[in-house]
């Protein structure tokens, strides 16, 4: 079992080691192989994992987390690409990532924007990259800051009917004062409530007959949130 286990550590070690010299084989002179992206964030209120959707481009993908499987078969594959055997390994593998300034860039600023939808209305996200030969690592390090907060909620609802139905289903809210000043949850609750209106024989409801007024105090983070419901036209 032993001597078993060694043999199968040593085959992995070679493995690694081979992947290791030959993951750059594909990769033009000049040009970068996007080897690992990582998002830290200084608040524990907002994972890193919530953000990776931003991400516009992402490294090869690894297996058990240890080697990139796909990329090692891709770049086994010979340089004639007209030859079966090498079509073949670079359709089943995967070709490498080059690394996109402009990517990089774009995942910047959608980290950004999504943060500031989340609430969190001063937050920065600033981008650096470490290389290695022809290798290079992206970091993202978003400063979150203060959220906003919402100070206090109103309904302005011309529809008796309509009013009556949300005041009876307000135990359901996603909204509540002294929450955080979530544009997610913000458009989850119009979807909320459209679906319920619908339900009540509010067929023609759109969720564009919901709309927010925010107003906000100079240099303070809290929110006047109301929410205003029109009839259907």
């Amino acid at each position: 079992m032993r001597k078993g286990f060694l043999y199968l550590f040593t085959f992995a070690v070679i493995i690694l080691s081979l992947a290791s010299c030959t993951a750059t084989k594909y990769v033009p002179d000049g040009s970068y192989l996007l080897d690992e992206v990582k998002i830290h964030t200084d608040q524990k209120n907002v994972r890193p994992s919530s953000l990776r959707m931003y991400v516009r481009q992402n490294p090869n993908a690894k297996w058990f987390s240890l080697i990139k499987t796909q990329l090692y078969v891709y770049n086994l594959s010979g340089r004639d690409s007209t030859k079966w055997g090498n079509k073949f390994l670079r359709r089943i593998g995967d070709a490498p990532v080059i690394y996109s300034e402009t990517e990089a860039q774009r995942s910047q600023d959608e980290i950004t924007k999504a943060m500031r939808n989340m609430g969190y209305m001063a937050a920065t996200v600033k981008r650096s990259t470490k290389i290695k030969k022809k290798k290079i690592k992206l970091y993202y390090e978003v400063t979150a800051g203060d959220p906003y907060i919402v100070n206090s909620l109103k309904y302005d609802i011309r529809d008796p009917k309509i009013a009556d139905f949300l005041k009876q289903d307000s135990a359901k809210s996603l909204l509540k004062e002294g929450m955080i000043f979530d544009v997610n949850v913000l458009d989850a609750e119009r979807q909320r409530l459209t679906s319920l209106l619908r339900r009540r024989g509010y067929f023609a409801f759109n969720r564009d007959y919901i709309s927010y007024k925010a107003d906000s105090a100079f240099n303070k983070q809290v929110v006047d949130l109301s929410l205003q419901v029109r009839s259907e036209e």
